[in-house]
């Protein structure tokens, strides 16, 4: 049985640096029997959490958008790679609505944090910026997505930031090859 990677593209550029590195890494995984989904989530309807907190209630989130098949393909996964360009200083906002609703996979139960975050045991985060000097300026966003992927239970994690390069660039950055020779640690090729 194959594994799964799933790569969520937070960028609503389709033709841009995080769908050009999301390629390059579904092409390296495919050679060691990883099955790659990449989700371009701004083509998608995600509404942010509502705090509605029904989902601690029945377990599931009360709204009824594309969010719902996310959950599945998320537990389904092996590896999860959480991909976004920065915008004013954060991930996208598309990006942002679908972490936040992470919250309808953790329950309480008896004073007790029950997280489902299925078989994703690994996780990295990779974000993007037009700024040279991105690596160092966003390095904050970096930490907080990090800690938040961490507290849905996942042990592996890494993450970078890959700043300055256009998408057709990418395959010879030497800070993508990086990104992509880790990645290849990470799942132990």
């Amino acid at each position: 049985m194959s594994k799964k990677l799933l790569i969520v593209n937070g960028s609503p550029r389709k033709n841009g640096v995080d769908a050009a590195i999301a390629k390059l890494i579904a092409e390296r995984v495919k050679e060691h029997g990883f099955e790659t989904e990449i989700v371009n989530i701004c083509e998608m309807k995600i509404g942010g959490c509502r705090a509605c907190m029904a989902c601690k209630k029945t377990g599931r989130c009360a709204q009824d958008d594309d969010m719902t098949q996310m959950y599945e393909k998320i537990r389904s996964s092996d590896m999860l790679i959480l991909a976004s360009p920065i915008y004013f200083g954060a991930e996208t906002g598309q990006m942002k609505c679908f972490i936040d609703r992470f919250y309808a996979m953790v329950k309480m139960q008896d004073g007790q944090r029950l997280v489902n975050f299925g078989n994703v045991s690994k996780a990295s985060i990779l974000l993007t910026c037009g700024a040279p000097d991105g690596g160092m300026t966003y390095g904050g966003i970096l930490a907080r997505l990090t800690k938040t992927v961490k507290s849905m239970g996942v042990p592996d994690l890494s993450g970078t930031i890959i700043a300055g390069v256009q998408p057709d660039q990418v395959a010879e950055n030497d800070n993508v090859k990086d990104y992509l020779d880790s990645l290849d640690f990470q799942l132990g090729f």
